[in-house]
């Protein structure tokens, strides 16, 4: 244990700690209503700093981005300030928009280091700011209209920058997200007595939540978004996706049944897997929550608990993560038990003439249908060469003209919503009839790239006609590959002697 001051008087409050790059800790601390900062870089705590103009300071938040750069957000006579050490030095505070009467402040930061900030006014409106372009954006309403709003707590998803925040308000616990572009309608999550909810976003994008309730702790945890999958598109057209999905029903609601009221309430679904699943899946089950928490088990195995919070709009898909490692090849029984509180399931017609089957009260039965639930998982590692699509090519030729003797046909290549999948290598390969053509190198997708999101390259592959002279070597062989395509400058094939084209793609 070190000592890092001990002659203030009166005592140092509020102290608030972050590591940086280096894992050396650094910390902020109120003393006589101003904020003081001191690290332990040289294994020493340095000398107290005083940070420049902040007087009547509260509710210290310090974060130190990837470049140990350090930040610090803070309230002073009911404002949020700001401050940072860009420069070197502390600069001067600056008020972020026109907060007033802030009474509690909450702040994020994602893989840019942008920073993400929510606070409470007048207790009655959520207020929300980010700084992503250097500067702090005019503040937006989150939520108005409460009658004791406290205890903002905002999450950021690390790639996507969508922000999630939890508050309560007279007892209430709310939730809210920018996911569509604007602050989601707010739905109470639980209870009547809860209290200092926080909430946290894991590198999947799922939610997790925690607040107290009377002398009770309770979690929730919730998946957002139906995973995207990695894909790539060639003139709209899906030429390669890697996934394992498994939907065996239609989308033609049949019923419903409410089941979970009774520890042996369950439903059971069987799904038929011919690939191995390495890494994380996903289920989305469509079903109208009630609060209520259900085991999900995998050929009698115990999975994990999830909560079904309560949706008054009616039934929507939750979807829910599950580690690796749960299924197997061949048949793999799905298991869905309830814990004292209904919640209501859709099934419909079987695509695959398999029907599921449920457990009410102890007594088991069997549905002339199929539960409405899904598998999805992919699994992001070793080679993949996708199918022909030179029919896709000519598809292209046929309805656009050449600028100048070419074809510039647009490839997306797209990561999935995490950036998890990172191409290392790309390759063409394409088939000709008895002619061989210009093949020269184009550097296209390197290490890291792309990282998440979207990202084009228009000249993957330019088509041009190229006269090249007849050769024996050429009549010989029908298979040309373009090496690596890390390379520059673009690949030149000869369209009309196309036979068959594919990309293989070595990923991460």
């Amino acid at each position: 244990m070190q000592v890092v001051n001990d002659s203030v008087n009166p005592p140092p409050s509020q102290p608030y700690i972050a590591l940086d790059t280096a894992n050396a800790p650094h910390i902020v601390w109120v003393e006589n209503a101003s904020v003081y900062y001191s690290n332990n870089t040289a294994g020493i705590w340095s000398p107290a700093v005083h940070v420049n103009n902040t007087t009547n300071a509260t509710s210290l938040l310090l974060n130190i981005d990837s470049n140990n750069t350090k930040h610090l957000v803070f309230l002073a006579n009911r404002t949020v300030y700001y401050t940072n050490t860009t420069g070197g030095n502390w600069s001067v505070p600056i008020r972020v928009d026109n907060s007033t009467n802030v009474s509690q402040v909450s702040r994020s930061s994602d893989h840019n280091d942008y920073l993400y900030l929510a606070w409470a006014e007048n207790g009655t409106t959520l207020y929300y700011s980010n700084n992503t372009g250097g500067f702090w954006s005019q503040k937006k309403i989150v939520h108005s209209g409460g009658t004791a709003i406290s205890d903002p707590s905002i999450g950021t998803d690390y790639y996507s920058g969508t922000s999630h925040i939890v508050w309560a308000d007279a007892g209430n616990i709310y939730y809210s997200n920018n996911a569509g572009g604007s602050w989601s309608t707010p739905p109470q999550l639980l209870g009547s007595d809860g209290y200092a909810p926080s909430i946290a976003v894991d590198a999947d994008g799922n939610i997790h939540v925690i607040w107290g309730e009377d002398n009770v702790l309770y979690y929730y945890g919730y998946v957002l978004n139906y995973p995207t999958r990695p894909y790539i598109v060639i003139h709209n057209s899906t030429v390669w996706n890697y996934d394992i999905e498994e939907v065996n029903h239609n989308d033609a609601m049949i019923g419903s049944i409410a089941l979970g009221d009774s520890g042996t309430d369950a439903i059971y679904k069987e799904f038929d897997i011919d690939t191995t699943v390495e890494g994380k899946s996903y289920l989305s089950i469509y079903t109208k929550g009630n609060n209520g928490n259900i085991d999900i088990y995998v050929k009698d195995r115990w999975i994990r608990s999830a909560f079904v919070p309560a949706n008054a709009t009616g039934f929507v898909w939750y979807n829910i993560t599950l580690p690796p490692g749960v299924w197997e090849r061949g048949i793999n029984e799905l298991r869905i038990n309830g814990s004292s509180i209904n919640n209501t399931y859709w099934y419909a017609n079987s695509t695959d003439g398999v029907n599921d089957w449920y457990c009410d009260n102890g007594t088991m039965c069997s549905l002339d249908y199929t539960w409405m639930i899904r598998l999805y998982a992919t699994e992001y590692r070793g080679t993949q060469r996708t199918g022909d699509f030179s029919e896709t090519l000519t598809s292209y030729i046929s309805s656009h003209n050449a600028s100048g003797g070419n074809y510039n046909i647009t490839f997306i290549v797209h990561s999935d919503t995490e950036g998890k999948v990172k191409l290392s290598r790309l390759r063409v390969y394409y088939y000709i009839r008895g002619n061989e053509t210009q093949v020269v190198q184009k550097r296209i997708i390197t290490n890291g790239v792309p990282q998440y999101n979207s990202v084009t390259a228009t000249r993957l592959v330019t088509i041009q006609y190229t006269d090249i002279p007849n050769s024996t070597e050429a009549r010989n062989y029908a298979e040309t590959r373009i090496p690596d395509a890390s390379m520059a400058p673009a690949p030149i094939i000869d369209l009309w002697n196309i036979v068959e084209v594919r990309l293989e793609l070595w990923y991460k």
